[in-house]
């Protein structure tokens, strides 16, 4: 999130000063994404099949921020970051109940 979030802020930036935006910092985000793709699909082989669509899904999304997160309003950006949280959280409270059920 944080190097979206600053993607973000820079794209806002470079529109309001008339410069161009930061086509590295894309390269970058989108890098991160494939690297979490690669550990999402390595997890969700431990998995069922509806938790390999869920981290497929997930990473589609936080591709899309990737791709647009120099390109928003701070506003849109916030919009569409929201649903890659609740997502994570989706994630979060499974590994929670994963945990929960192997100490008992």
């Amino acid at each position: 999130r944080l190097k979206t979030e600053e993607a973000n802020r820079l794209g806002i930036s470079a529109r309001e000063t008339g410069q161009q935006s930061n086509e590295m910092m894309a390269v970058e985000l989108k890098a991160l994404v494939y690297k979490f793709g690669a550990l999402g699909t390595f997890l969700a082989n431990f998995r069922e099949q509806e938790a390999r669509v869920q981290y497929t899904e997930l990473t589609w999304k936080l591709l899309e921020v990737a791709e647009k997160a120099g390109k928003i309003s701070m506003a849109d950006f916030t919009k569409l970051f929201n649903d890659v949280d609740a997502r994570f959280d989706s994630f979060n409270q499974d590994c929670v109940k994963a945990a929960q059920s192997k100490l008992i």
